[in-house]
C-alpha cells in the first residue's frame, strides 16, 4: 500500500503525543512493507519565518497554498493510494483533502481531538467544560472568548476555517475516532456513521512487565484540568501510606503549585518532566498510575503506556478514559477529589487487586493496543477506502 501521511507537527516547547503517535505509525507501517511518504510542517517554523511569510501563515488554516502544491506534488510522484491526515493546523490546512480528491486519492483523516466543532480542540474554557461551539452549530462562541491560542484575530482565522471547511469534511472518507466519545462527536456535527472508524493509537510494546513497585504515579501536564491538583488534595486526606509515595512527573502551569506544596512532604516527589527513558523507570517503579482528569480528555498516551508496563489504572469518568479502563484493568471514579480519594483507598489498600488489574491491563494491551494489530487495523481502513475509491472509479 502507497500512503501519504500528512501532519502539521505541535510547537516543541508544548510535548505532543500526537506527534509520537504519528512517528510511531509511520514506523510499524513501514515495518509492515507498506511505501510510506510523508509531508510534514512544523509550528516551529513560525518562530523563524521572515515578515511576508509570516503574514502568508495567518491565513494558511483556512488554505495554504504552499502545502497544497506540496502534496500535490507527493501525490503524483509517489503514486499513493491513500492520503492520511493528522493534524492540519496551522500550517496545511483541510484544503489537502480536495486536492487529493482532485487526483483520485480517497482522504482518512485520524480525529485526534475536537478541534472540528471546538477551535480550542479540548472542549475546555478557563478550567471548566464548553461545549457551546457544538450546541450552537457556530464557531462564533470560541471567537467571543478568544479561544484560539487566547488571540481574537487568530480566533476569527480559525473561526473563518472551520466554516470553510464544513463541506470539506464531507469529502473525507473516512474518519478514524480514537475513542467512542470521539465518535459521539463527529455524529453530532453530522457526521455520517458509516464515515467513522473507532480505531485506538498504539504504544510501543515495553517487554514483559516487571513485578509492581511501591509509588502512586501521574505522568503528565501539570495543569489544573488535568486533576493534578485534585490527585494532590485526595493524596493529603489518604491515611499515611507506609512506603508509598505520590510521584508527579511533567511540567505546566500548576508546576510551582505543586513544588510548594510539596516541599514538606516525604511522600510527594516532584519529577519534572521527563524524556522517554525517564517514563520508562517511573512506570516501572509504580504500583498504580493515577489520571485525574476534569475534562473530556481523548486518549492520553500515559493510558497506553501503562498498560503496556502493566501497570492497574485510576482514572475519572471523563472523555475517552472509561472506554479504555474499566473494572477489570483499573477503576473509574468521578471526577473530584471525593471520588479520586475514594479509588485511591480502594485499590491501595489491596495489594492482590493491584496485581490482578495490572495484569488484566497488560492482557489489554496486547489484544488491543500494541502496534502490530493497531497497524493492522489501520491498514484495514486504507483498504476499504481505496477499494470504495475503485468502486465509484468504474
Amino acid at each position: 500500500m502507497r500512503v501519504l501521511v500528512v501532519h502539521n507537527r505541535y510547537r516543541s516547547v508544548n510535548p505532543s503525543g500526537e506527534n509520537r503517535v504519528v512517528d510511531l505509525e509511520v514506523e510499524e507501517l513501514r515495518r509492515a512493507g507498506h511505501d510510506v511518504a510523508t509531508y510534514v510542517r512544523d509550528s516551529d517554523e513560525l518562530e523563524t519565518m521572515g515578515t511576508a511569510e509570516k503574514l502568508r501563515s495567518v491565513v494558511a488554516p483556512v488554505r495554504s497554498p504552499r502545502a497544497v502544491h506540496d502534496v500535490a506534488r507527493l501525490l503524483a510522484t509517489h503514486r499513493s493510494q491513500v492520503l492520511h491526515l493528522h493534524n492540519p493546523y496551522p500550517l496545511v490546512s483541510l484544503s489537502v483533502v480536495d486536492t487529493a480528491r482532485a487526483h483520485g486519492v480517497p482522504v482518512v483523516q485520524t480525529v485526534h481531538n475536537h478541534r472540528h466543532t471546538c477551535m480550542k480542540g479540548t472542549y475546555l474554557r478557563d478550567g471548566h467544560e464548553c461545549r457551546d461551539c457544538l450546541v450552537s452549530g457556530t464557531p462564533l462562541p470560541g471567537v467571543r472568548h478568544r479561544c484560539y491560542r487566547d488571540s481574537l484575530p487568530q480566533s476569527v482565522v480559525m473561526a473563518t476555517a472551520l466554516v470553510t471547511h464544513r463541506r470539506t469534511l464531507d469529502r473525507i472518507d473516512r474518519f478514524i475516532a480514537l475513542t467512542p466519545e470521539i465518535r459521539e462527536s463527529l455524529l453530532q456535527r453530522g457526521t455520517d456513521p458509516a464515515r467513522i472508524v473507532v480505531k485506538p493509537n498504539a504504544v510501543p510494546d515495553p517487554g514483559s512487565p516487571a513485578p509492581l513497585g511501591r509509588s502512586v504515579t501521574y505522568i503528565g501536564r501539570v495543569s489544573r484540568e488535568k486533576g493534578v491538583l485534585a490527585l494532590l488534595d485526595a493524596w493529603t486526606r489518604l491515611p499515611a501510606q507506609r512506603g508509598r509515595q505520590l510521584r508527579i512527573a511533567g511540567a505546566g502551569p500548576e508546576s510551582d503549585e505543586i513544588a510548594r506544596r510539596a516541599v514538606d512532604r516525604d511522600d510527594v516527589e516532584v519529577l519534572g518532566l521527563l524524556d522517554p527513558d525517564g517514563v520508562r523507570r517511573v512506570l516501572e517503579d509504580s504500583a498504580l498510575v493515577v489520571v485525574p482528569s476534569l475534562w473530556a480528555e481523548a486518549l492520553p498516551l500515559v493510558v497506553l503506556e501503562a498498560m503496556a508496563a502493566g501497570r492497574p489504572l485510576l482514572v475519572t469518568d471523563q472523555g475517552g478514559l472509561p472506554a479504555v479502563v474499566g473494572s477489570e484493568t483499573g477503576l473509574v471514579v468521578p471526577a473530584s477529589v471525593d471520588g479520586i480519594e475514594g479509588g485511591l483507598a480502594t485499590l491501595l489498600s489491596d495489594r492482590a487487586l493491584l496485581e490482578q488489574r495490572g495484569s488484566a491491563a497488560r492482557a489489554a494491551y496486547e489484544q488491543r493496543y500494541s502496534p502490530s494489530v493497531v497497524t493492522r487495523e489501520l491498514v484495514a481502513v486504507y483498504e476499504s477506502v481505496v477499494a470504495g475509491s475503485a468502486g465509484a472509479a468504474a
